[in-house]
């Protein structure tokens, strides 16, 4: 290969590594096209006033058991997820502890449950059709067991698995279940 056809393929690659998103084709592009103007960004997500800027979450733990049982009505609006693939091993789930947990637009909130667990949050964000949070998740044994930000639309379900735990006899696994709706003023 010629020292010039070499130099061609190395900008070549080079401008389709470095080039806009936008500007990038299948395959190599050329110098030219890179220079060519980026496509219009779309518009930004519209944010919630800073002063609705919060938002009312729910902390449950749940043990879900191998032992026979039933769900019970307090946790009803489990239901459907609980009836997922994900849980088939389990045949009964019961309500070891809920805490409410305001938050305010990015002040830390944090609650302890009976499980021994620690869940905090941060709401990071608000759009008028999603809440944006970050997750900090402490074991019994105060190690972090998860520290995850994620986006979820109002009124949505996030459950994580916390470990084995024993409540009133009943052997199985704690899931912490995290409810968060926006103020009804919007």
């Amino acid at each position: 290969m010629s020292k010039a056809r070499h130099s061609s393929l190395v900008l070549g690659l080079l401008t389709a590594v470095l080039a806009p998103a936008s500007a990038l084709s299948v395959g190599l592009i050329s110098p030219a096209a890179a220079a060519a103007p980026a496509a219009p960004k779309a518009k930004p997500k519209a944010k919630v006033a800073p002063a609705k800027a919060a938002a009312t979450c729910s902390v449950f733990a749940v043990l879900a058991s191998k032992e026979a049982g039933e769900l019970p009505a307090e946790l009803s609006f489990l239901a459907e997820k609980l009836a997922g693939d994900e849980f088939a091993a389990y045949k009964s789930f019961s309500l070891v502890d809920v805490k409410p947990l305001p938050l305010v637009l990015t002040k830390p909130g944090e609650v302890s449950l009976k499980t021994g667990h620690t869940v905090g949050l941060t709401l990071l964000e608000i759009t008028p059709e999603r809440l944006e949070l970050n997750l900090r998740l402490t074991g019994r044994e105060g190690k972090q067991l998860l520290s995850t930000r994620y986006g979820i639309k109002d009124k949505g379900l996030l459950m994580v698995g916390a470990g084995k735990y024993t409540d009133k006899g009943k052997n199985g696994k704690v899931f912490v279940a995290i409810q968060c709706s926006l103020p009804a003023t919007r």
